[in-house]
């Protein structure tokens, strides 16, 4: 008898739904970090610690689709999104924002100073 198919993690749809991806940092004695990043080149500094069993950052990033809600990868993925998100979203509004800003206004020159001149 085969077993039931693993369905994709929600937590990680409904992230990606919302722009951003996941970015995981190998860590140090067993945890690793993750971060929410955008496609637009944003990366939040606000990361997640969560416990690896010493796995690499590749292999967890290709085990984050299947994730089960009750494992550790689950977990982080729920804690991303249901506290993480809403604080990004908002950062990245921000960068956004100043990111238009910077493009619209020119460059102003800092001024030469003359001191020390004789």
């Amino acid at each position: 008898m085969a077993g039931k198919a693993r369905t994709p993690n929600q937590d990680l749809l409904a992230i990606e739904a919302e722009g951003f991806q996941v970015e995981i940092r190998a860590g140090e004695n067993g945890y690793a970090k993750a971060f929410l990043a955008h496609t637009a080149g944003f990366r939040s500094l606000m990361c997640v610690h969560f416990l690896d069993n010493r796995r690499s950052a590749p292999y967890l990033r290709a085990a984050m689709r299947l994730a089960r809600p009750r494992e550790h990868l689950g977990q982080m993925l729920s804690k991303l999104y249901l506290e993480n998100l809403p604080l990004v979203k908002s950062e990245f509004a921000d960068w956004e924002a100043l990111c238009m800003l910077q493009a619209i206004q020119p460059t102003i020159e800092p001024r030469k100073s003359s001191a020390g001149r004789l």
